[in-house]
């Protein structure tokens, strides 16, 4: 016989028992029902589960699109008031101490937020959601390294010119016009089993190293990327290609994008 489990109706026990015999009642069930309705909940619970992490990577995606179109609008201003050039990866004036592409920003005030560096989905995985930890450490956005952390690029060239510091030579992306030239992207790096975020990626070596890669952080054969002109969207393999990429990585796996060298020397 199966044992029932019964929940009082919360009368008093004399009221309860004078009640007419028709009206008298109590709420039971047995264990095999207790443990379907149990099921019934898990087996939704799974189906909804994935829905939701959807859902929530699609708003970390919108998001971080909105973060690197803040960024890249920021560069434009920086630009409009530097005869075109965006700040370098990482950069050390005469006699004071090296400055990041955005510390820069933020130091001539153009860029005010830090959250803007962090990719939402990136707080989850890698850091501890310390918006000084981007801003402090390099733990950000990727500005594109191209060809060395020494050049500058000129956003009012078409195609999209990049200068090196010092030596004067001068590169462009290929075939690269500003809506088509990726300046800023989510980008990773491995260094000492360390898979954090990076300031600085390199769109033409083949592996996750020092330098840093971008990555397709929401999901596989896109990326993240900031434009020269100042718009932001997900980028895939044939854009990144055309905006100057050769690799990108998922999941500490690196894919090409079937674009040879990116950019060529030019006067």
């Amino acid at each position: 016989m199966q044992k029932k489990h019964c929940a009082s109706s919360g009368l008093p026990v004399s009221s309860f028992s004078s009640l007419p015999s028709s009206l008298q009642f109590k709420q039971c069930f047995t264990l095999i029902e207790l443990l379907v309705v149990i099921a019934i909940i898990a087996i939704l619970a799974a189906m909804l589960l994935p829905a939701l992490n959807n859902a929530r990577e699609a708003a970390n995606k919108s998001n971080c699109l909105g973060n690197l179109k803040q960024i890249a609008l920021t560069a434009t201003l920086y630009a409009d008031d530097s005869k075109g050039f965006i700040p370098m990866t990482a950069y050390t004036p005469a006699g004071g101490s090296a400055k990041l592409w955005y510390q820069v920003l933020f130091d001539a005030k153009y860029l005010k937020e830090k959250k803007l560096l962090l990719c939402p989905s990136v707080l989850a995985k890698y850091t501890s959601g310390n918006k000084d930890d981007a801003y402090d450490s390099g733990h950000s956005y990727g500005a594109i390294r191209f060809p060395t952390s020494a050049g500058s690029i000129n956003l009012f060239k078409n195609p999209v010119r990049v200068f090196q510091g010092g030596s004067g030579a001068s590169f462009y992306y290929k075939d690269a016009a500003p809506s088509k030239a990726i300046l800023y992207a989510d980008a990773i790096r491995l260094s000492s089993s360390t898979y954090m975020p990076w300031y600085t990626f390199n769109p033409n070596v083949a592996t996750i190293g020092e330098t840093g890669m971008t990555v397709a952080q929401h999901g596989p054969g896109q990326i993240a990327g900031a434009f020269a002109d100042g718009h932001a969207a997900a980028a895939d393999i044939r854009a990144m290609a055309a905006g100057g990429i050769s690799y990108y990585c998922r999941e500490r796996v690196v894919y090409p994008t079937g674009g040879s060298s990116q950019y060529s020397t030019g006067n």
